[in-house]
């Protein structure tokens, strides 16, 4: 066999390992990490189930919407003073659009 085809089975390899790592589910990447370095090494490693994400964000945002005296609808991160509003709590770790 030729250095040219074992550099390109190399190479498909590398690409077919990547590919079946960015198709795994996150829970499965958890385990596989919790079982490769320890659960405590996986978790400082920012692959924890806790209350924020891995990029330290919180894994909840509230907004507040509001309509102005025109008709505006806002949304905002502070509740509006002496304005009636709606609080509106989303998951960032949920990738869901709802239909109109």
């Amino acid at each position: 066999m030729s250095a040219g085809k074992l550099f390109l089975i190399l190479i498909a390899l590398g690409a077919l390992a990547a590919g079946a790592w960015w198709f795994m589910p996150p829970s499965a990447k958890y385990e596989l990490q919790k079982k490769w370095r320890g659960s405590d090494q996986a978790a400082e490693n920012g692959v924890s189930r806790s209350s924020e994400s891995s990029a330290g964000a919180p894994l909840k945002t509230t907004v507040y919407k509001w309509t102005d005296s025109t008709g505006q609808v806002h949304f905002t991160n502070s509740p509006p003073r002496n304005q009636p509003y709606e609080t509106l709590t989303y998951r960032n770790d949920a990738n869901v659009i709802t239909s109109p």
